[in-house]
């Protein structure tokens, strides 16, 4: 004979007077059938693809299908190093020409406004620094104002475009660049709202001792794609994905900017040796050509990068993988 006898079957309005109901966790968690009494993670579900349910994992008795645990084959989400870099490397493959597209629209204007910034400053002001007048100061500081605000949209713009190409790579959907510009478009508000923000904690950072803003520098490197992906607080959700495995993201981010750095080494010794030749306005435009090119292969480059950092860092934080970022039926 059992120690506790069930209840008895032909009357369901006796609940049994042992221990849980039958349908439940015990009183002290969370009902099986809805999520936690404390809400939603605060930075809200992915765009795409099923909610995410945090670092909690699922309500108790409810499993993911098996596609969205991130197998070693996903197209995204790595667990070493290599991984992360054959993935990056292979969605470069697949998705350069398209990457090269958005990116030709934002790095040329900005690499040109910039030139002629400098060489409306050096015709202004640099035959004669000592007789500088309010007129020529104020001009200066337009042109370079105007390369600031256009360079900063077309860039917002052209960063979500390439997450958003790369994640159409990734989950084996037709590339549209139409697409991805639109939809850059419609989060450039919401990327730039957070970036001001972003942007000064980094410079108070540098200011501060150099490292608060180099570590600010590193959680807010998979910003895009976090705008781009989620809705919600994206600071505070940045800084959850790097602290859910802080020596993994750090890997993944010294790489993508130590590739960076190497860009614009190469770039410089080009361009030092194009201003070798003289100072002429011919100059600044060969080494503005230079810079467009190597600016365009560095962009291309590490975007993803980006996104497969992201995909590792969310993956080590909750259940992930590429299914997640399927469009709802």
């Amino acid at each position: 004979m059992s120690e506790n006898p069930p209840p008895n079957p032909d009357d369901p309005f006796t609940p049994p007077s042992y221990g849980p109901p039958a349908y439940g966790p015990p009183a002290y968690g969370p009902p099986a059938y809805g999520p936690p009494a404390y809400g939603p993670p605060a930075y809200g579900p992915p765009a795409y693809g099923p909610p995410a349910y945090g670092p909690y994992g699922p309500p108790p008795g409810y499993a993911l299908p098996p596609q969205f645990y991130a197998s070693p084959e996903d197209p995204l989400v790595s667990n070493d190093i290599g991984g992360w870099w054959n993935r990056s490397f292979r969605l470069l493959q697949k998705a350069w020409r398209p990457l090269l597209l958005v990116h030709l629209i934002s790095v040329p204007p900005l690499e040109i406004l910039t030139a002629w910034a400098q060489i409306a400053a050096t015709n202004d002001i640099g035959t004669d620094p000592e007789h500088i007048t309010l007129s020529d100061l104020r001009n200066v500081l337009l042109l370079l104002g105007v390369a600031l605000v256009v360079g900063g949209l077309l860039s917002a713009v052209v960063s979500l475009a390439g997450q958003r190409i790369l994640v159409q790579a990734a989950t084996g959907r037709p590339i549209s660049v139409g697409a991805a510009l639109l939809e850059g478009l419609r989060r450039t508000p919401a990327l730039i709202g957070w970036g001001i923000p972003i942007s000064l904690m980094i410079i108070v950072g540098l200011f501060f001792c150099i490292v608060p803003g180099l570590y600010f520098g590193a959680v807010f490197t998979v910003l895009p794609a976090v705008v781009l992906l989620e809705r919600g607080k994206a600071i505070s959700r940045s800084f959850q994905l790097l602290h859910a495995d802080v020596g993994a993201a750090l890997g993944r981010i010294v790489i993508y900017y130590a590739v960076s750095i190497l860009f614009v080494i190469v770039q410089s010794l080009f361009t030092s040796a194009v201003a070798a030749i003289g100072t002429s306005t011919a100059v600044t435009v060969a080494s503005t050509a230079v810079g467009i090119v190597f600016t365009l292969a560095s962009a291309v480059a590490v975007t993803p990068m980006v996104l497969t950092a992201y995909a590792d860092m969310r993956a080590r934080r909750e259940p992930f993988s590429t299914a997640y970022l399927m469009p709802a039926e």
